[in-house]
This record gives structure tokens, sequence and C-alpha cells, in this order.
């Protein structure tokens, strides 16, 4: 079995230099993985958009259940992926209503 027990972020260091930063850990007496420390790239991506922290948190909720509904409904073939991501990018409102009513097959 594998099993990931982390989740890093490559960073760019003095000198052209990479280090690694830790964000998220896994926990082996819950099986779930806790914040090491705060996303430099999510603190990019909220500047970048112009969101404040709920913002972005809504837009992480949106992306995990459209990916939690892909998976469990085991859509993975690349075509199928990649129209369900194109579209959530041209219009997150549309997907997300269609994902609401069960629907997001429509796009594939």
């Amino acid at each position: 079995m594998r099993r990931n027990v982390g989740i890093s972020e490559l960073e760019r260091g003095d000198e052209g230099s990479t280090g690694v930063r830790d964000i998220y850990e896994w926990n082996p007496a819950t099986d779930g993985f806790e914040g090491a420390q705060r996303s430099k790239k999510l603190r990019e991506i909220m500047y970048r958009n112009g969101w404040d922290e709920q913002r972005l948190q809504l837009e992480l909720s949106r992306r995990e259940r459209l990916l939690r509904y892909m998976v469990e409904r085991d859509i993975a073939d690349y075509e199928s992926f990649q129209a369900i991501v194109w579209e959530y990018d041209r219009n997150p409102e549309d997907v997300i209503e269609l994902l609401d009513r069960g629907r997001l097959e429509q796009l594939i």
C-alpha cells in the first residue's frame, strides 16, 4: 500500500537554491492531514485574485467537492477531466450548479 505522508511546496531560496516547505503532514492517529505551515502559494493566489481568506476557502471547498464528485463517479480519463476543469475555469458558477444537481456528466 502506498500512502502520502505530507504535502510540500518547493520554494526558491537565495542564490537559486531550492527549499522544501511542509504544508500538511499526515497524522497516523487520525489518518488525516494536519496543517504544518501556511502555504505561500495559496497566499500568492489570494493576492493575485484579490481574494480574502474566506473567498480562498470557498474556492478550495468548491474544488474539493468537484474532485470528490469525479472520484465517486470514476471520471478519470484525461478528456473528461480536462473538459470539466476547463469549463470550471471559464464558468465556475455554472459548473457548481451542475454539480449541485448531480448533472456534471453533461460537460463530457
